[in-house]
Formats: structure tokens, sequence, C-alpha cells
């Protein structure tokens, strides 16, 4: 019977390493440990998210009256 418990005992604490191991990973993906975590990956993401966004609706604005004008004309309105 004690052997039992032994080898419970040994794959448990088998199992706890290995869990102990992945959390440890898990840690040092997102924090970076020196190198750059997803933290700081994805805040230097959102802040391009930004600018670019801005520039997509500049482009949009920009373009709209060339487009509306492009379809007018295709359309046979003439603004004159």
């Amino acid at each position: 019977m004690d052997k039992r418990f032994e080898r419970l005992e040994a794959k448990i604490d088998g199992v706890e390493s290995n869990l102990e191991a992945r959390i440890d990973k898990i840690d040092e993906d997102i924090r970076g440990n020196g190198k750059d975590g997803i933290n700081a990956r994805l805040n230097r993401l959102e802040d391009f998210k930004k600018p670019a966004s801005r520039w997509f609706w500049v482009v949009v604005v920009a373009a709209a009256p060339a487009l509306i004008g492009a379809y007018l004309s295709w359309m046979g309105i003439t603004g004159r």
C-alpha cells in the first residue's frame, strides 16, 4: 500500500513541476523577461493603429469628391 502512495506522490510531483514550468513559460511570454513581451508588442500595435486609422479617414474624405464626380459624370449629370 505504501508503494502505491509513493508512486502517486511521485506522479503528483511530476505534474506539479510540469504545470509550474508551463506557467513560468506563459508568464515569460506575457511579460517578456528581457525581451519584448506580448504586453509591449500589443501596446505598440495599438499605438500604431491610431494614426493609421486617422490616415485612412483622411484618404477617404480626400477621395470622396473625386469618386462622386466620376459617378455623376458616368451617370451623365454635369455640374455646369
